[in-house]
């Protein structure tokens, strides 16, 4: 697999010379996903500065993952509800009144 640093530098003017780059970096994280590269990891090897980003571009390469992901962070935030930070303010926690 290639890193980042070892791809060509893609072309600023738009031309069909940056075509080949472009298609190989869409490649490049096709290749990667389905190798079993989660979300975060697919953005360090992409050099995105951010995840958002990273998703805009790959998301729809991983429906079935996205699906499971967005599944735990349900599951997460609903068990994050159930617990409880700090006593409810009418309650006595030090065993003092």
């Amino acid at each position: 697999m290639m890193h980042r640093e070892q791809l060509p530098r893609a072309s600023t003017r738009g031309n069909d010379e940056s075509r080949p780059f472009i298609e190989l970096m869409y490649s490049t994280g096709w290749n990667s996903i389905q190798a079993g590269y989660p979300p975060k990891m697919l953005q360090e090897v992409m050099g995105n500065a951010s995840i958002t980003t990273t998703l805009d571009l790959y998301g729809h390469l991983y429906p079935g993952d996205m699906d499971r992901y967005a599944d735990r962070l349900d599951d997460a935030a609903a068990d994050a509800g159930k617990a409880k930070i700090r006593p409810d303010d009418g309650e006595d926690t030090q065993g003092t009144t």
